[in-house]
């Protein structure tokens, strides 16, 4: 994994908009052998976004309501933050935000965020993600930043997500070749192109029949000879 461009685009996707988009990634699961870089490059990416004062930024969205506002600096109480966690109750105003030394059972990690602050969580091994990953089962989007082949089918292959991407993040929402949908408690049915008619649409199932022919076979009584017989096309 190019370790510079998945934090580089980690960073796009968590901040865009403030964190307050449907597929925005909503906590960080990093191999334990690499976090400290990994945050390290998050770190100066968000500096190099909205610069040392992010208040000051023209590119940083305020957000939506006072009580979302006041939901997410609930979430600031529970963990270390790593960069970030300033806030200004007035201008509706939170610092891009890295948190770290989270519990599965803390609140941020049970509900969907939708603000600018990351949760960090680690792994050591493939089975370890899955288990975190399902105790908030089927999200939305998942996002793979890996170049071994076998990770990224594993992680593919086992995770349930309505769609994602594979050393990107959230670019799949905007190709419309691709359906968009999501899975269980993240959504049904799909959109974006021939996939947005298909589910708009309501597909009758008719057969059509001649009435030339129609062999006894169906109808009762039930012979042995028609069970047979029936064995015979249906075998």
């Amino acid at each position: 994994m190019n370790i510079q461009v998945a934090a580089k685009r980690l960073t796009w996707a968590k901040y865009f908009n403030a964190g307050q988009t449907c597929v925005c990634p909503d906590y960080l699961l990093v191999h334990e052998e690499i976090k400290n870089v990994f945050v390290e490059e998050m770190k100066k990416n968000i500096r190099l976004f909205y610069g040392e004062n992010p208040q000051l930024s023209p590119d940083l969205t305020r957000i939506v309501n006072t009580k979302r506002f006041q939901t997410l600096t609930n979430y600031l109480k529970k963990g270390n933050i790593v960069i970030g966690g300033e806030h200004d109750e007035k201008d509706l105003f939170i610092a891009p935000t890295l948190i770290d030394q989270v519990s599965m059972d803390d609140t941020i990690m049970k509900e969907e965020i939708f603000g600018p602050i990351m949760p960090i969580l680690t792994w050591k091994t493939r089975e370890e993600v899955l288990q975190k990953v399902r105790l908030n089962r089927y999200p939305l989007a998942c996002y793979i930043f890996s170049n071994d082949e076998n990770n990224k089918n594993f992680f593919i292959q086992n995770i349930e997500f309505g769609g994602g991407c594979v050393n990107n993040c959230m670019v799949h929402l905007v190709n419309p070749d691709l359906p968009f949908g999501g899975i269980g408690n993240s959504g049904m049915g799909r959109y974006h192109g021939e996939d947005s008619f298909d589910t708009m649409s309501h597909t009758k199932s008719i057969i059509k029949t001649a009435t030339w022919l129609d062999p006894s076979l169906r109808y009762a009584p039930y012979t042995d000879k028609k069970l047979k017989w029936a064995e015979c096309f249906m075998g």
